[in-house]
Parts: C-alpha cells; structure tokens; sequence
C-alpha cells in the first residue's frame, strides 16, 4: 500500500500574542499540530513532530479570503502569502486537551494583509492546516514516522479541523505598553532558560 509523500491537516489553535500598534506586523502563536490520530485516522509520532519543527522556520503562512470577504476559504490555488514564520520563531511542544501540539510563533503583515489581519482580529475560530511533504511511514503505514514543512493555510470557520479539539484563540494587545510588558516578560523568561534558570 502506497501512501502519500505530501499531506495536509486541519485544526483550529491559533492566537494573535502581541501587538505592536506601531509596527506593520502582529505576532502569532498557532497550535500547527499534534501527536495522536486524527480525524484521517492517521497519527503523528512526537519525535517526527520535534524532528519537523525547525523545517517550518522560513516557511509562509497564507489564506485566501472567499466572496464575501467575511472570512476565509481552505486551500486554494489562488491563496496568497499573508505572513510567515520568522528564523526567531519561538517554537515548543506544549500540552493542550491532552495532546502534545508543536506551537510556533508566524508575523502578519498588517500592511500588505490588511483585510486578512482585521478578519482574525475580530474572530476566535479560525482552522489552521499544516502542509507537510517528505513523509516517512512506519511498516504498516499507521504513523507517519517524520516530515517536514511547506507552510501553513489558515481556513474558514466551514472547515472541521482534522486534530480534535483543536480551536484558535486570539489576544490583541491594547496598547504599546501591553506590547512592550510582554517582549519585556519573553526576554526576560529566554534569558532564564539560556542561563538554565
């Protein structure tokens, strides 16, 4: 039994950290994916989620709006870059409705994204499917064993996500000084763990 060597899953984490109301990005955090079956009824192996994650670095993050310009389709062949996922991009495994979920942090252009940005700033559930190639499978094709990244499309609130329990959340600072307390708290928090503090 032949499987593919490219794949795509749903699921629906994603948060909006930080916003410099200066700067022409916002910061995200997307929950990209998780150990465990999901809805394709194929699971994901941690170590292939850990071996995977610094492929995502470089990598974009796109959509496409639909008609109405309300929200959002799925994958498209016309869906357009609306941000990326930074060399700097803090990524971990952390636990969430007891999965272990590789999150990362991507930018959206406020500038040249403008009409996808105000989309996610005024909604909560926003599905977010990983476009993964160079799969590896175990021997009877069950666990995909390792992988590595295209990119990440944001979907529609029509879509169901792939990963159960999966959901967006998103948090837009009021202001500078909320911004700039929390890159003061995440310098601070990495310095600790450089130190091994």
């Amino acid at each position: 039994m032949n499987k593919p060597k490219e794949m795509k899953f749903v699921l629906k984490k994603f948060e909006i950290l930080d916003e410099n109301l200066d700067s022409d990005f916002a910061l995200c955090k997307i929950y990209i994916c998780s150990d465990g079956k999901n809805l394709h009824g194929i699971k994901i192996s941690l170590d292939a989620i850990m071996n995977a994650q610094e492929s995502l670095k470089n990598k974009y993050l796109v959509a496409k709006i639909n008609q109405e310009g309300d929200d959002f389709e799925g994958h498209e062949a016309d869906e357009r870059i609306i941000g990326h996922f930074p060399e700097s991009s803090k990524m971990e495994i952390v636990q969430y409705k007891d999965r272990n979920f590789l999150t990362a942090q991507a930018l959206i252009s406020k500038v040249y994204a403008s009409s996808d940005y105000f989309i996610l700033a005024k909604g909560n559930n926003k599905g977010v499917s990983m476009e993964i190639k160079d799969i590896v499978w175990n021997e009877d094709y069950t666990v995909i064993t390792n992988f590595s990244f295209h990119g990440v499309t944001i979907l529609g609130d029509s879509k169901t996500p792939a990963i159960p329990n999966a959901n967006l959340e998103m948090m837009v600072f009021e202001s500078n000084q909320h911004y700039k307390e929390y890159i003061e708290k995440e310098n601070a928090d990495n310095k600790d763990l450089r130190k091994g503090g």
